[in-house]
C-alpha cells in the first residue's frame, strides 16, 4: 500500500511515498472556468552519481534533492548527522523504504565491498599508498586508496585528500602516495618487501 508524507521544510507543497515517488500536493488544473487543485507527480531525473534527483521550489528558490534520501528521513527509522542513506540491494533506483538504512560512512564502504560484493581489483593506474602514525612511522603500504578504504573502513576520498595535501592527518594517521624508489621514515627496505608480501596474502 502506498503511503504518503510530507517533506520537512515543504510541508503544504510536496509529499514523498514510501515506494519512492514524489508529488506536488498544490498542483493547480484549470478546466474552462473552474480551477481544481490535484496532487501532481514529479519527474526523476539523476545526478552525476547515478542517484535519483527531484527538484523543489518553495518561495521562488530551487534545490534538487535526492529521493532516497527524503524517503529516508519520512519513513526510515535511525536518522542523525553522522549517517548517510545507503541502497541495501546496492541498485540506486530502487527507492522504497524497504531497501532503505542509515549507516555509516565505515559501514556504507564495508556493505558495497562485503554485501554487495562490487571489484576491489587495483588497476595498473593505482597509486601505491603508504598509511603512517603520526611519528612518521610507516604501518602498511596499500595498492591504492581503494584498497586501503577496503581494509581500513576509512573514507577513500578522505584518504585521497590526504595523500594530495589536502588536509594533514585522516583518523590519526598520516597518508602519502608511494614510489618504488622511495624508502619512508623509520623503515627500511626489508620492511617493505615484508609489507608487500603482506599485502599479497591478504589479498589471496
Amino acid at each position: 500500500m502506498t503511503i504518503w508524507k510530507s517533506i520537512k521544510n515543504y510541508e503544504g507543497l510536496y509529499e514523498v511515498s514510501n515506494e519512492g515517488e514524489v508529488r506536488r500536493i498544490c498542483y493547480e488544473k484549470k478546466c474552462h472556468l473552474n480551477r481544481f487543485r490535484l496532487p501532481k507527480l514529479l519527474n526523476i531525473y539523476k545526478d552525476k552519481n547515478r542517484y535519483n534527483l527531484i527538484r523543489l521550489s518553495k518561495n521562488g528558490i530551487y534545490s534538487n534533492l535526492r529521493v532516497c534520501r527524503l524517503v529516508g528521513l519520512a519513513f526510515v527509522k535511525g536518522h542523525s548527522k553522522l549517517k548517510q542513506i545507503n541502497h541495501k540491494d546496492g541498485d540506486k533506483d530502487n527507492d522504497n523504504c524497504k531497501n532503505l538504512e542509515w549507516v555509516t560512512a565505515s559501514e556504507n564502504i564495508k556493505h558495497k565491498f562485503k554485501v554487495l560484493k562490487c571489484d576491489n581489483r587495483n588497476n595498473a593506474k593505482s597509486k601505491k599508498v603508504g598509511q603512517y602514525d603520526l611519528k612518521g612511522d610507516l604501518i602498511k603500504i596499500y595498492p591504492s586508496t581503494h584498497e586501503a578504504s577496503r581494509k581500513t573502513g576509512f573514507s577513500q576520498g578522505m584518504i585521497a585528500s590526504c595523500c594530495r595535501k589536502e588536509r594533514k592527518t585522516l583518523r590519526s594517521f598520516v597518508w602519502k602516495y608511494e614510489t618504488s624508489t622511495t624508502i619512508p621514515k623509520g623503515s627500511t627496505s626489508k620492511q617493505m618487501e615484508t609489507e608487500s608480501i603482506r599485502k599479497d596474502e591478504d589479498m589471496v
